[in-house]
């Protein structure tokens, strides 16, 4: 059974977008990792439909979610014709977490993806 329960912060700002009349969003997830300063995993998700019409509208970047979906797991051949693979949870379900003064306070205190990504230690891989 592949359903996975996550529970962090939206870490970029949310675009609403269409693709082949579907609404359709795309955001990484900052999920803290168990022992407390050990930094945090970046979960790649993507949400369609009403799912991420609400998402985008009522969230944005610091904002505390909890999601339910499936981990998709795809595979490419990049331009130089090696297999790429890309990883990503499919949002079937939301829950809003934390107060809107919390979210709105994080949203503004939280500093750039690029940045928190360069700075974490573990840049290894954990599956291939």
């Amino acid at each position: 059974m592949n359903v996975c329960t996550m529970h962090g912060r939206i870490a970029n700002e949310l675009e609403l977008r269409q693709v082949n009349d579907k609404c359709l969003t795309n955001f990484t997830l900052a999920v803290d990792r168990e022992k407390k300063g050990s930094g945090c995993d970046w979960i790649p998700c993507v949400a369609w439909g009403k799912t991420a019409e609400v998402i985008c509208k009522y969230m944005h970047k610091g904002s505390e979610i909890a999601v339910t979906g499936r981990w998709h797991s795809d595979s490419y051949k990049d331009k130089n014709g090696n297999k790429q693979y890309t990883h990503k949870l499919s949002i079937s379900s939301m829950d809003f977490c934390g107060s809107r003064a919390d979210n709105q306070e994080q949203a503004e205190t939280m500093p750039n993806l690029d940045d928190m990504m360069a700075n974490d230690v573990d840049d290894a891989i954990p599956f291939n």
